[in-house]
């Protein structure tokens, strides 16, 4: 997910996004919802097991989109039982898209620990 930085009026218009886009690619908008943003965390945390876990989390995020501080540390301390927790709030995030990684947008990129 990349920022939209601005809007150009006028008879050509466009969007100024946070990456190049090539003419002809698809662009999907996306609407920020603090509902499904926990939704989708935890649901993606339920599988996971950790023994302890670093979490950079978008400084949107938070009070901005959920209304209380420390929203994604709590979520992660309550699906994954309280493991040890470190991190920072970020102004993006690097985390992967398949193979390669990239610098993301309102998002929350997480390590996880396990003794092996």
């Amino acid at each position: 997910i990349r920022n939209v930085l601005g809007a150009e009026r006028g008879p050509e218009g466009g969007l100024v996004v946070g990456d190049d886009v090539e003419v002809g690619a698809t662009v999907q908008l996306q609407v920020r919802d603090a509902a499904s943003a926990d939704a989708d965390l935890r649901s993606l945390l339920a599988p996971c097991d950790a023994d302890g876990a670093l979490l950079f989390t978008c400084n949107g995020r938070g009070t901005h989109l959920f209304g209380e501080p420390d929203h994604d540390a709590a979520a992660v301390a309550d699906v994954l039982a309280d493991p040890p927790l470190a991190g920072m709030s970020c102004a993006g995030e690097v985390g992967p898209v398949g193979t390669r990684s990239f610098l993301h947008g309102f998002t929350a990129s997480m390590l996880l620990f396990r003794e092996s």
